[in-house]
């Protein structure tokens, strides 16, 4: 038997998480996210799933576990859920206002739309790992409501 998978194990054990070892990992389950949500969505709807997942689901566990009281569904709390949502409305805005072209009003319905998505994904995941499917769910309802705005990048760089 090779000796590789017990070297990976030593090298890599120190930054997986417990349970890691022996089951898909996090980042797994992520690359595999962003192969669906590229194949099945527009550009900004694959950047606004990301950001729900990399902004959105860290607040989330932060403000959870340090101040989170009210629990919803399982361990997931009331505070962490909020959080999650404000936190990636605030960053989608920012990606927005950045990148592209378009009016308060569909910036705002954009960024509600992945914020509330994304936070009600991660509340109630169960089924499959969370870094899969918060992005997917938040990529998908970006773009089932795209359809009806006006978004225009602000550089041909960006297209």
């Amino acid at each position: 038997p090779s000796s590789r998978p017990r070297v990976t194990f030593q090298v890599l054990g120190a930054i997986s998480r417990d349970g890691e070892q022996h089951n898909v990992n996090s980042a797994t389950w992520f690359m595999s996210a962003m192969l669906v949500i590229s194949w099945c969505n527009p550009k900004i709807a694959c950047c606004i799933g990301t950001i729900a997942l990399g902004v959105g689901d860290p607040a989330a566990a932060f403000v959870g576990s340090k101040f989170g009281s009210i629990k919803l569904y399982g361990k997931k709390t009331l505070e962490g859920t909020g959080a999650f949502a404000i936190v990636t409305c605030l960053a989608t805005v920012a990606y927005l206002s950045l990148f592209y072209e378009t009016s308060a009003t569909d910036m705002a319905l954009i960024s509600v739309t992945g914020a509330i998505t994304g936070a009600i994904a991660e509340l109630y995941c169960t089924f499959v790992d969370d870094n899969l499917f918060v992005p997917v769910a938040t990529g998908a309802a970006v773009t089932a409501v795209m359809g009806q705005f006006d978004i225009v990048p602000k550089s041909a760089a960006w297209r």
